[in-house]
């Protein structure tokens, strides 16, 4: 089985040879995959959520053999809501899952700026929260980026303050949040491409909780 999320690329590698030297024909029954030589790729899109059975069919002219692979497309979980500056406690990412599918987050982990690590583990039930919490201090708190990757490959990322990803400037940026404050998506899930306009400060963080949850400070 292949496990991907939405927007992401999914790649087979086609390993067939013929003892003739005979060239060999590649096919599949779906028409999203591309071949390149050997390989098979599909860049999935959002909304493409879902279970697929792709069949894959080799033959030399004479004779036809086949393989049926399963792939389960996940809706994309993402970062929800972070606090760069405690006033107390930790540092903590917040992330959501809009789908209503489990997600399987042992295969996901955290990165910053300086590329620090933090392997996450969690079964995330659709429509739910999980924090996760850094052992140490990690997250600048004028600027930095925090990307999620997933099997391998960039899920969801928000960039705060002043920090200049790959030098596109800081204009799009999220605010950076305040001592004590967090940075969260409002309303949760809302993601536009533009952290500037996804994320807004929150005076009392809502970690673990919705972002419109009422809170008494």
């Amino acid at each position: 089985n292949i496990l991907g999320v939405e927007g992401s690329v999914i790649e087979i590698r086609v390993n067939a040879s013929d003892i003739d030297g005979d060239t060999l024909q590649i096919e599949t029954n779906n028409d999203n995959f591309i071949l390149n030589g050997s390989v098979l790729s599909w860049h999935t899109q959002v909304g493409d959520v879902g279970d697929y059975v792709l069949r894959i069919t080799v033959n030399d002219g004479e004779t036809e053999v086949y393989t049926d692979v399963n792939i389960g497309i996940f809706k994309k979980v993402v970062i929800n809501e972070f606090v760069s500056d405690p006033s107390s406690g930790k540092e903590w990412v917040e992330i959501y899952n809009p789908g209503t599918q489990v997600f399987d987050l042992s295969r996901c982990v955290l990165t910053d700026g300086s590329n620090h690590e933090l392997l996450l583990e969690s079964n995330l039930q659709g429509k739910k929260f999980v924090v996760f919490e850094y052992s140490s201090s990690t997250l600048n708190n004028d600027g930095d980026l925090i990307a999620l990757y997933c099997y391998g490959q960039l899920t969801d990322k928000v960039v705060y303050g002043d920090w200049n990803d790959a030098n596109k400037g800081i204009e799009n940026n999220a605010p950076a949040p305040g001592k004590g404050k967090s940075d969260g998506r409002d309303p949760d899930g809302k993601d536009t491409d533009n952290d500037k306009v996804d994320f807004r400060e929150f005076e009392i963080p809502t970690k673990g909780m919705s972002s419109n949850a009422d809170l008494i400070a």
